[in-house]
């Protein structure tokens, strides 16, 4: 529908699904990470427990990904999962990520290796 066809006809019924429509994808989308009951939320809360680097650090990356899909992507592909392969990159070493993100990965060293050593004191008690 233009928009030229829309003023033209006054349907308000397409302008209210319309607008329902925008409403519904901007819950959906605006935000879903930082929300723990969205699939984005859920897939960092599980990727952080199986790789052991904190959800905040993993919410980053999955944000810079997400930045970085608006930047180029290639034909087709939707920013959330450009945004996911940009986190499994971060935490496989695979690609790029851990380069375009060396200032968390950093952080997510360092989160590791404090985590180690207080459960090797816990061990040794």
């Amino acid at each position: 529908m233009t928009f030229e066809s829309f003023s033209n006809e006054l349907d308000y019924e397409k302008y209210y699904h319309l607008v329902e429509d925008i409403i519904l994808l901007e819950e959906a989308t605006a935000g879903s990470v930082d929300n723990p009951n969205s699939k984005a939320g859920k897939m960092i809360k599980k990727k952080s427990k199986d790789s052991g680097i904190s959800q905040g650090i993993l919410k980053q990356v999955y944000k810079r990904g997400n930045s970085a899909w608006n930047a180029g992507h290639r034909p087709g592909t939707p920013q959330a999962a450009w945004a996911t392969g940009r986190v499994n990159s971060f935490i496989t070493g695979a690609g790029g990520a851990r380069k375009a993100d060396s200032d968390l990965w950093k952080k997510a060293k360092e989160q590791k290796a404090k985590k180690r050593k207080s459960k090797n004191k816990k061990k040794k008690k």
